[in-house]
């Protein structure tokens, strides 16, 4: 949980005047709970080791282009990226992709999450 903290100390003087000694402000924000939205895998994201979750999909609005991108699976990490000009891809997942045939075949369907605070992609 996050929160937004402001502490300001100030000093007046014999004369009325306001003078600054310190500020301190600590921002926090309220992440929201993580949305599961379901992916249908299609042949050629199998074939060529990428998710096309398409730019209005929950996941990919918090998506940077060509930033890279963590995705869990089963506990491991895995290293990927943003495509840099098409929203909602993401590259670089051949390694994951093929680590569970049964699980990622295509027309098969996955679990997925986007954590906005750790910037995690998660697959159930």
């Amino acid at each position: 949980m996050e929160k937004i903290v402001t502490e300001i100390i100030i000093d007046r003087d014999a004369n009325g005047s306001t003078t600054i000694l310190s500020s301190t402000t600590t921002v926090t924000l309220l992440a929201a709970p993580p949305v599961w939205v379901t992916h249908t895998l299609t042949a050629s994201e199998v074939k060529y080791g990428i998710l096309t979750l398409g730019a209005k999909s929950t996941p990919a609005q918090f998506f940077s282009p060509g930033a890279p991108l963590d995705v869990e699976c089963g506990g491991l990490i895995y290293h990927g990226a943003v495509h840099a000009s098409t929203r909602g891809r993401v590259d670089g997942l051949t390694a994951l992709l093929r680590s569970d045939q049964a699980k990622f075949s295509p027309g098969a369907a996955i679990s997925l999450n986007y954590d906005t605070v750790s910037s995690v992609l998660r697959i159930a």
